[in-house]
């Protein structure tokens, strides 16, 4: 038999809270297990018989261990003296499996087992064993590498199935200060779109760890909801040590928005806050009986008023010859009926600074023969009285306190129907002007036409010319007459007038002298490119498209150019002469044209001489007297002349 010095054989929980198992590993059994309660004796051990495992060819020991607690010691396996496997601290609510291997000792007749448990400092520290076993090497396959998102702590062989994090690995660590987990507190995480990402909670306990593979992103991360919220605070990434609330955590290259009260008006109002998280608060008046009670406050601010802090108003009605027919109410500048009344009772209202309007109503049609309607404060001033003289229904306003009651009207003093009396626009101004779109003055917000349209040029076909006339003295003088128009310069050095004519016709432009200087006047008529048209002095003349005789050949002698209607007059210069008759090459300046020169001998005296050569060519031969018969004995072969 086994040798035991102070493990305590249970079934079900253990004696104290915050600490030992709450079953055995198969539910209804029993194990062994360390009371750490009171002043518990330390180290303990359970040491085996001498055991024979020969037999087995992977000898290997199992066992499951329940290690939970705040303050848990340490469990530590040997074999033969040798310690062989050790665990201290929490290691959470759960039973975990533990395989060690005995290979070493293959073949032996005589090893022995023993479990030691040591001591924590307090009471939440007790650890449990059950289902030791020593039997053949279990090979459990799965990922053994703890850095992989699949990691198995359980596998001793690895099967290629490792996963690992290719986004963001965020740690997580939840804690409990009393050490019994966190009592229905539960952790949510959600992303930037509302979806749960994952959840979990510290079932007992002070510790867990974990990590989490997260794409860049916003998460919010919300913590709570247990019976001792209290004792929680936990990690996740950059959020350290936090108490359980609601957080933003940015994960990767991602960026939250600041939440909070994003509302100026607000008490709490975040100017660093760039999404509203519906936290803003409002000060005002929160008792439902106070006359000035905000149902938007949701901070009472000790304002709330009680009776009426605003305008008290007595209502009477009645006095005629049938006052059952009577009836009233009394409408706010939003529309709502704040009151109404038949005739011969007294209504009390406490009204806020506004324009009121007061609907009378006679039921039988005729109106409310002799009955009034009238509206005092409270110390007894009348507001206002009226009564419906007659028909089914009628009104009246009346302002209370600081309000003004609208006077409809045109409020433009621009306006032809501008009633200075109107405080509130209703849309009926009236404008005076040129209404005509094709005119040249045509506005848009005239609503009368005035008879003022201006009408450009080309609304009648013509064309827009400036007459300008000048005075060269600076005193004024002349006038132009056009199309039965007269344009004078009465005075100064100058004048233009925009007019429309029809430049395809020819058009007079007449001059008549106004004093005896007409000397000192001009005139001319410019397009709107600024080009003159025509011009003149204290002379008449025409614009337009006229017609102008003369030769409108350029190469004529007698060309004009202001010509537009050929009159057969043109003369041309003789040839190789301009029209002035002069040579228009004359290398020698003999008053002979180069082209007309005839080159030869032109001394008289030469024997060669040529009478009708006009440009001796040097070919004079002098006369030599001789016998020139070349059959006369005297005969002279040089002589040219016979003597």
């Amino acid at each position: 038999s086994w040798t035991n010095t102070g493990w305590t054989l249970n079934s079900g929980t253990t004696g104290s809270f915050g600490t030992g198992p709450s079953d055995d590993i198969t539910g209804g059994g029993n194990y062994l297990y360390y009371e750490t309660s009171g002043s518990p004796a330390s180290p303990i051990t359970l040491t085996s018989v001498c055991l024979d495992i020969s037999t087995l060819s992977t000898p290997a020991l199992s066992f499951y261990s329940h290690m939970f607690g705040a303050t848990m010691g340490t469990l530590d396996v040997l074999v033969n003296g040798t310690n062989v496997w050790s665990m201290s601290g929490d290691q959470g609510d759960q039973w975990n499996w533990s395989q060690v291997d005995l290979s070493a000792y293959a073949g032996s007749t005589n090893i022995t087992v023993e479990f030691i448990g040591t001591y924590g400092t307090s009471f939440t520290g007790d650890m449990a064993i059950d289902e030791v076993c020593v039997d053949e090497y279990q090979v459990i396959a799965g990922c053994t590498d703890p850095l992989a998102n699949n990691y198995n702590s359980s596998a001793n062989l690895d099967d290629g199935s490792c996963s690992y994090c290719t986004d963001n690995q965020v740690g997580v660590t939840f804690y409990d200060s009393w050490g019994d987990g966190w009592n229905g507190a539960w952790m949510y995480v959600y992303d930037a779109n509302g979806d749960s990402v994952t959840s979990g909670t510290l079932g007992g306990g002070s510790f867990y760890t974990d990590t989490l593979c997260l794409v860049d992103g916003c998460y919010q991360v919300v913590v709570g909801g247990g019976s001792f919220d209290s004792e929680i605070t936990f990690n996740f990434g950059s959020l350290l040590n936090s108490p359980v609330g609601t957080y933003y955590v940015a994960v990767g290259n991602a960026t939250c928005p600041v939440y909070g009260c994003t509302d100026s008006t607000a008490a709490n109002y975040d100017p660093l806050a760039t999404a509203d998280d519906g936290s803003c608060d409002y000060l005002g008046c929160t008792n439902p009986t106070a006359t000035n009670y905000d149902p938007n406050a949701t901070i009472d601010d000790g304002s709330c008023a009680f009776g009426c802090q605003d305008n008290l108003v007595n209502v009477t009605a009645g006095g005629g010859s049938y006052d059952s027919e009577i009836t009233w109410d009394i409408v706010d500048g939003s529309g709502n009926v704040v009151g109404s009344g038949i005739a011969g009772t007294v209504e009390t209202y406490c009204l806020v600074d506004d324009c009121y309007t007061v609907n009378m109503y006679d039921s039988w049609g005729d109106g409310w023969n002799g009955g009034i309607i009238t509206l005092t404060d409270d110390a007894g001033a009348v507001l206002a009285t009226d009564g419906l003289l007659s028909g089914s229904t009628g009104s009246f306003d009346v302002s209370l306190g600081s309000a003004v009651c609208p006077v409809l009207g045109c409020t433009d003093p621009l306006a032809t129907n501008y009633d200075p009396a109107a405080n509130t626009d209703d849309g009926s101004c009236s404008y005076a002007g040129c209404t005509d779109p094709a005119a040249s003055n045509y506005d848009a917000n005239a609503t009368t036409d005035d008879g003022s349209c201006i009408y450009p040029c080309s609304y009648y076909g013509l064309d827009e010319v400036v007459l300008t006339m000048y005075d060269s003295f600076g005193d004024g003088g002349g006038m132009i007459t056009i199309d039965g128009v007269d344009y004078e310069l009465l005075s100064g050095s100058s004048n233009s007038w925009t007019i429309c004519i029809d430049l395809a016709v020819c058009t007079d432009v007449i001059y008549s002298a106004t004093d005896s200087w007409s000397y000192e006047n001009s005139w001319d008529i410019t397009d709107a490119s600024g080009a003159i048209l025509a011009s003149g002095g204290d002379a008449s003349g025409t614009v337009g498209t006229c017609i102008v005789l003369g030769c409108t050949d350029p190469t004529a002698c007698n060309y004009d150019a202001s010509a537009n209607t050929d009159d057969g007059s043109c003369t041309f210069a003789a040839m190789y002469y301009d029209c002035a008759g002069n040579c228009i090459n004359d290398t020698d300046g003999d008053g002979i044209c180069d082209e007309n020169e005839i080159p030869g001998c032109t001394d008289p005296a030469a024997f060669n001489y040529d009478a009708n050569a006009t440009d001796d060519d040097g070919s004079c031969v002098p006369v030599t007297l001789g016998c020139i018969d070349p059959t006369a004995a005297n005969y002279c072969s040089t002589c040219n002349t016979d003597d």
